[in-house]
């Protein structure tokens, strides 16, 4: 696809599958009521998303970014396949309601930066081949409900003036 790319699930509970390497050269943005799962062939760009189940974005070839806000309810998982491919979720309007968990694959160049917004960041079970930031601006702030194995560098902060780290 030449361009952006929205996906919408009309259906209350509807889901969005692009699993089958979509080569977009533009954003992804998706609305569902229920599970969305991407699967970009090369890097793959979100838009504005409001998905309200699970969400599974994985980049086969490059990078995974945020050019727009993310309101996910159900778990996020963030795979990059490629070597030395960095995962940049900054948005900070980003609301993530369950564990965000996230997989890079190579050297300690493998770069991971997730803001949660003004939501609490729950990291879920994580591979980290780099340095890991992450972001809060909700009150209870930065935990963790799995496993997060960082190779290189932590930088956890919570904004929030009485926001907590708990990981």
């Amino acid at each position: 696809v030449a361009g952006n790319l929205v996906a919408t699930a009309d259906h209350g509970s509807g889901t969005i599958a692009l699993d089958n390497a979509l080569a977009v050269t533009g954003s992804v943005g998706l609305t569902s009521g229920g599970a969305a799962t991407v699967v970009e062939a090369n890097g793959l760009d979100l838009g504005a998303s409001t998905v309200g189940g699970a969400l599974s974005a994985t980049a086969t070839l490059g990078n995974i970014t945020d050019s727009d806000a993310l309101a996910i309810t159900g778990t996020s998982t963030f795979i990059t396949s490629a070597d030395d491919a960095t995962i940049t979720l900054d948005t900070t309007t980003n609301a993530f309601a369950s564990a965000v968990a996230v997989t890079t694959n190579g050297s300690t160049s493998s770069h991971v930066v997730i803001d949660g917004g003004t939501t609490t960041l729950d990291m879920g079970a994580s591979t980290v081949d780099g340095n890991l930031t992450i972001t809060s601006g909700h009150a209870t702030g930065l935990t963790d409900s799995g496993t997060v194995t960082v190779a290189g560098n932590l930088v956890a902060t919570a904004d929030h003036g009485s926001g907590t780290i708990a990981l």
